[in-house]
């Protein structure tokens, strides 16, 4: 069974696909599809660290042996990097903690990083940085980036990484550009729709991969 997380509402797509049930788990509502013969369970987890854990521990406490977290990301000045590229990160941090024993993005007694375990030649591979910030800030973006290798930014995946990580269930990670600092327009009805194309554009991609 499979297990795909969605973060933001304007990155959700319409599954197109035939809906077996809708379920209850915890605070969370999870819809359960057909595809490709596959059995798929559908969860919006809402933004941030703390709602995409739980979101992941409840997809695990129904079976799923396979989660894909897909949606828009930041990323910083690269110009490999453009807005709508679809990339898969190879290995993911938090960046924003940060503590005078262990290096930058590790928790104590935690692991450093954690892995995708989706391996596709065609999709770009950069690191990834979550935290419980938006970061809009280019030195700050600068910083973080130099410190861990890092030049895309959410604010889920590092969560979703270490819930999967701790249940050894397999993880695939698909992200799409939404925005890159100091190139795009900060109004927010700008960043929505962004984040609504980039979400589609992921969301196309992980279907393609069911």
């Amino acid at each position: 069974m499979i297990g795909i997380i969605v973060a933001d509402p304007n990155e959700i797509n319409k599954f197109e696909h035939e809906l077996i049930e809708t379920l209850k788990v915890q605070q969370f509502e999870v819809n359960k599809y057909k595809i490709n013969n596959n059995d798929v369970f559908v969860i919006f987890s809402g933004i941030g660290i703390a709602n995409s854990a739980a979101a992941t521990q409840a997809l695990i406490s129904l079976g799923v042996k396979r989660v894909i977290n897909y949606g828009a990301v930041g990323a910083i000045q690269n110009e490999d990097i453009k807005v709508y590229d679809l990339i898969t990160p190879e290995r993911i941090y938090y960046h924003d903690v940060v503590t005078p024993w262990y290096k930058r993005g590790q928790t104590p007694g935690e692991k450093e990083f954690y892995t995708n375990d989706l391996k596709d030649s065609k999709l770009k591979k950069y690191n990834l940085a979550s935290g419980s910030s938006f970061v809009t800030d280019a030195k700050a973006m600068e910083q973080i980036s130099k410190e861990l290798n890092c030049f895309l930014f959410d604010m889920e995946c590092a969560a979703i990484a270490q819930i999967c990580d701790k249940n050894k269930v397999e993880l695939h990670v698909i992200k799409c550009v939404s925005d890159v600092v100091g190139q795009n327009n900060e109004a927010v009805e700008d960043i929505n729709s962004r984040i609504a194309k980039a979400g589609k554009k992921a969301f196309e991609y992980t279907i393609s991969i069911i």
